[in-house]
């Protein structure tokens, strides 16, 4: 009963919707409604792929079968590689998008520090594609200091974990939608364990 929170994910460069498709039963099973997209083509840049997503957003909430279902103040977006830089570059122009999770983000743009929605990254330690070091933490280390923000580092995984069923990416995600989507508090102990 009542209404949803919306997420929307978007697959990587030369990545189809079946790359992240595993999130979409996952991220439902708790309570949210959720599109996992194809881009308009496979190699699609980072803003393309944010306008797809804010057309996949605005979809949902006015033309989808299931509009009535979902509460247009409680949207979020997560990507893969140039879907996740897209997922920032999406959240940059509307700050009304409650949450945000780039995983394994790629972009060629550094400076995010306009961004005023919670964001959590995910990052792999063995990326040779998007390297934390040159990507992921350049786009954290930019955001404001007291936005709400967490960088998760998956322990030996390459740029494409975000491709495969994964605990730790389901657990984290779940817990970071359900505190800034669904604003519950009772999430954030599983954030930031104490």
């Amino acid at each position: 009963d009542g209404d949803f929170g919306a997420v929307v994910i978007s697959p990587g460069y030369t990545g189809t919707e079946s790359t992240i498709s595993w999130l979409g039963p996952r991220l439902a099973s708790q309570g949210f409604v959720v599109l996992t997209m194809a881009t308009n083509s496979i190699y699609d840049q980072p803003d393309s792929r944010a306008r797809q997503l804010q057309a996949a957003l605005d979809y949902l909430t006015d033309d989808s079968p299931v509009a009535d279902r979902i509460d247009p103040d409680r949207l979020a977006l997560m990507g893969h590689s140039m879907g996740g830089g897209g997922t920032l570059r999406a959240v940059d122009d509307n700050p009304d998008i409650k949450a945000a999770i780039p995983m394994t983000p790629w972009h060629l743009n550094l400076d995010w520090s306009s961004v005023s929605t919670p964001s959590l990254f995910f990052v792999a330690e063995v990326d040779a594609v998007s390297r934390h070091e040159t990507h992921a933490e350049p786009f954290y280390e930019s955001f404001d200091r007291d936005l709400p923000k967490a960088y998760l580092e998956l322990d030996g995984a390459s740029h494409f974990a975000p491709n495969y069923s994964n605990t730790t990416i389901a657990k984290y995600s779940i817990s970071w939608l359900k505190r800034f989507v669904d604003d519950d508090e009772r999430y954030t102990q599983f954030l930031c364990p104490g």
